[in-house]
């Protein structure tokens, strides 16, 4: 291998979620930023995406990545709403493959024919976990990333220096999601006095900590409540580090558009939650 691209060698993509829905009238946030990957790739609608300074209107077949890290909004037209395939994903190492924000970078048209089996099989292999079907995740989801990479200007997408301050932090909150963390403890971690903490992570994540660490919760027991019918709310929640219930479902609704009961009986509609 060429010793130029020999530190890229490892690439380990790990699912989080897949499906394909119609997206519900509330489908969309405003100043969002999450620590995973997200891929979308619209089958119908009129959907608008704010990626920093730039709007995009989505067309059928265009498949976007909004990288991790990357502060975005989304919403669609009620009355045209979104069809999409979709999946948020991470990716190991994640020192080397932290991707950027860049206007040419962020969408494709692929073929059709290519891609859509393989997001069919992704979200096949996605409701019905095993040890095999893990296997199977990470080598659909690589073969999509390869289709979508093939088609931008991949070198634009590299970041050039990789923020210590963004991965550990990241890590940390991935680390003890389902506990009580405090600003205090995130900054000492980065060394940083509190106040030029939290002005620190505003400027890396687009967001502030608590909102941050809301976002990714509130995610985590939508996938929760979409992956496993067993499983009570309230058990969902005090997994992911809520113990006010009363705090979680307001929360929740604010997210969501709908609490949490309302939310799950909506499965029954649609594949997964519109993401």
């Amino acid at each position: 291998m060429n010793p130029e691209y020999s530190h890229f060698k490892p690439f380990t993509p790990n699912l989080l979620v897949a499906s394909l829905n119609v997206c519900a009238p509330n489908w969309g946030e405003i100043n969002c930023c999450y620590a995973y990957h997200k891929f979308y790739y619209f089958q119908d609608g009129e959907a608008t995406l704010t990626i920093q300074e730039n709007t995009f209107h989505p067309q059928k077949g265009d498949l976007f990545l909004i990288p991790a890290g990357v502060q975005h909004s989304y919403c669609h037209n009620p009355d045209y709403p979104v069809y999409k395939y979709w999946c948020h994903f991470s990716i190991t190492p994640s020192d080397v493959w932290n991707f950027h924000y860049h206007a040419t970078t962020i969408f494709c048209h692929p073929d059709s024919n290519v891609v859509i089996p393989i997001f069919e099989q992704l979200i096949q292999v996605y409701q019905t976990p095993s040890l095999l079907s893990s296997i199977q995740q990470i080598y659909l989801l690589t073969k999509l990333c390869y289709e979508f990479f093939k088609e931008v200007d991949f070198s634009l997408m590299l970041r050039k220096t990789t923020s210590s301050f963004y991965t550990d932090i990241s890590e940390y909150i991935q680390a003890h999601i389902a506990e009580k963390i405090t600003l205090q403890e995130l900054s000492n971690i980065t060394h940083l006095q509190k106040n030029y903490f939290i002005s620190r992570f505003k400027k890396e994540f687009g967001t502030t900590p608590i909102d941050y660490i809301n976002h990714h919760r509130l995610d985590r027991v939508a996938r929760y409540l979409s992956t496993d019918p067993v499983v009570s709310i309230n058990e969902a929640a005090l997994a992911n580090g809520y113990e006010d219930y009363r705090y979680f479902t307001r929360l929740f609704k604010q997210r969501y558009g709908i609490t949490p009961s309302d939310y799950r009986k909506s499965l029954q509609t649609f594949s997964g939650p519109s993401s």
